[in-house]
């Protein structure tokens, strides 16, 4: 909702186009994320690769570039810079799409 509310107030054709982006990577990473924690759950393999993590959360979730801190600090810019929208999008985006595929492929390694 952060970046929905940025770009409304300052609102930028380009920026909106980042925004749609950012959110289609929000919704795949989330997607996936379950779905791979209950991959995780239902494989023994998984199971074993994993079981050495120490959780703070009931799902497990294999560590990736963005996380809670990163997501924080880059929504904390956000609001501080709204004339650097675009390029927050931007790099949030990346890196939220860098996530994705560092799950997909610890899952190709991991559940069997």
């Amino acid at each position: 909702m952060i970046p929905l509310g940025v770009t409304a107030a300052y609102p930028d054709y380009w920026s909106w186009v980042m925004l749609v982006y950012l959110e289609v990577t929000f919704f795949v990473n989330a997607a996936g994320l379950f779905f791979l924690s209950a991959l995780i759950e239902k494989n023994a393999a998984a199971r074993k690769n994993y079981s050495d993590k120490k959780e703070v959360t009931t799902l497990k979730m294999p560590p990736a570039l963005i996380e809670g801190t990163e997501s924080i600090i880059l929504f904390g810019l956000i609001i501080l810079l709204p004339e650097a929208q675009f390029y927050l999008y931007a790099a949030f985006a990346l890196g939220v799409t860098i996530t994705v595929v560092q799950r997909l492929l610890w899952a190709k390694d991991n559940v069997h």
